[in-house]
């Protein structure tokens, strides 16, 4: 069986993408106005209750976190609870499809403890939190704990680090004092938001395919298999570049090409709700100024927002207040499709069009070390790009005296799923590469061990205690 993980999640219990949500209430199933709202509905009570959690639908479970209604709760008890209702859990997860295709099943909860009690609170939430490491070495799932204010997950992660020794090796523990020291960047690509649902640029391209008038789809999609299930290009199409592709497929489907663009790289659902991917929310709660992304999606910036307190500015749509963050959108987003750049024809255009977000993407590689995440360094745009700089700082050390660390001309930090020995030497010097797998067969499972990565790195980025 593989081990769980605990991750600790600034944000909101109702954004995450999970499998089930873990909820406390009392004895009498007085469910707190604000978990009604989360579910939408008042719950039934289960007619097993309490010894049976589930409600209906059957994503939401809780658990009696008080005794015979009282406040007062013994840490033992508590811990009792927590490992029957997870067993109820994991035995109702066991054999369903993982959501949106994650490795393992993930299980949210909010601080379950923090409201004190019998004894002081800090104990409880170091009782529950014991308790979910634990459970992890027993049931095959994942744990997200929610933590909507900031200074108690800042105080949580303190926490966690205290039992924790770093080396200078440390991937994590030296990205994460980049972070506390307001010195790192992100750089966000599509792998980010794919653990939202949203698809890759083939899925993308797949989709839009999909809504071409029938006779302009037979030139681009084979016949004789099910869409629904598996819709596959013409082999003379995929032998075309992704660049490619969405040209022709701009020639076919004329101006509509980037409202499908948008419609597929939505994931509204009910109500407007966003589900945002674990991934998000690690790397918004780094709290990094500044950021960028190709991504049209807003997925990122949700994230931000869900955190208490948390805004940033949209460039170039927008325009940072005083210390504001801020997140450049490299290709446009769902919200200005006009300014989507998808094909060759964008592409060979967005120097003459785009140069100021391209030059203020440099301005990071300049000024900061830069974190790649979900980026494959396949895109024309941020190659030519970063190849710039590196071309600029490298010619610049090497006639300077005063370069004298070994990464001197460093600009970022790649984080792959999976290793690329080409790229890694093509880039040797100027982008410092980590993969996160041992090969690329395992993409689902790469993808977990990443986010445990991003888990790591937050642990180590809150700053320590004046």
């Amino acid at each position: 069986m593989r081990p769980g993980h605990v991750f600790l999640v600034h944000g909101h219990l109702q954004d995450v993408t999970c499998d089930a949500i873990l909820l406390p209430t009392d004895t009498s199933f007085s469910v707190a106005p604000h978990w009604v709202d989360l579910i939408g509905d008042q719950p039934l009570r289960p007619a097993g209750w309490p010894r049976d959690g589930r409600v209906s639908p059957d994503i939401f479970w809780f658990v009696d976190v008080t005794d015979d209604n009282r406040v007062a709760l013994d840490a033992a008890l508590l811990r009792a609870r927590l490992r029957e209702r997870v067993a109820q859990i994991a035995t109702a997860l066991a054999g369903r499809s993982v959501v949106r295709g994650r490795a393992q099943h993930l299980v949210t909860l909010p601080l379950i403890g923090a409201g004190g009690g019998g004894q002081p609170a800090g104990t409880m939430v170091a009782a529950v939190l014991d308790e979910l490491a634990a459970l992890t070495e027993q049931h095959p799932v994942d744990f997200a704990v929610v933590v909507p204010e900031r200074p108690i997950f800042e105080a949580l992660q303190r926490h966690r680090r205290a039992g924790h020794a770093s080396s200078p090796g440390d991937l994590a523990a030296r990205l994460g004092r980049r972070a506390r020291e307001g010195s790192l960047s992100l750089m966000i690509g599509a792998g980010v938001s794919m653990g939202a649902g949203l698809p890759s640029w083939d899925g993308l391209l797949k989709s839009v395919a999909a809504t071409l008038p029938d006779h302009a789809r037979e030139a681009v999609m084979k016949t004789g298999e099910s869409d629904a299930e598996a819709p596959q290009f013409r082999d003379d199409f995929s032998a075309l570049s992704p660049l490619d592709q969405a040209q022709l497929l701009e020639a076919l489907l004329g101006t509509a090409l980037r409202r499908e663009v948008v419609a597929a790289a939505s994931n509204r659902e009910s109500k407007g709700r966003r589900r945002l991917a674990l991934g998000h929310l690690l790397l918004a709660g780094l709290q990094c100024r500044q950021v960028a992304t190709t991504n049209y999606d807003d997925l990122y910036e949700t994230a931000v927002r869900s955190q208490q307190g948390g805004d940033i500015a949209k460039l170039p749509y927008q325009r940072p207040v005083h210390a504001q963050p801020w997140i450049l959108k490299m290709h446009g987003d769902i919200e200005h499709e006009d300014d989507i750049v998808l094909t060759r024809s964008s592409f060979v255009a967005y120097d003459g069009r785009h140069r100021p977000a391209g030059s203020l993407f440099q301005s990071m590689l300049m000024t900061s070390h830069v974190l790649f995440v979900g980026v494959s360094l396949t895109d024309d745009n941020v190659l030519r790009l970063t190849h710039e700089v590196a071309h600029y700082v490298d010619g610049a050390l090497s006639g300077s005296e005063t370069a004298t660390t070994p990464d001197a001309a460093l600009l970022g930090t790649v984080l792959t799923l999976a290793p690329d020995v080409h790229r890694r030497r093509l880039w040797q010097g100027s982008l410092e590469w980590h993969a996160v797998g041992e090969d690329d067969t395992r993409v689902p499972d790469n993808a977990r061990h990443l986010e445990i990565l991003l888990d790591s790195i937050a642990m180590w980025a809150v700053p320590e205690l004046a």
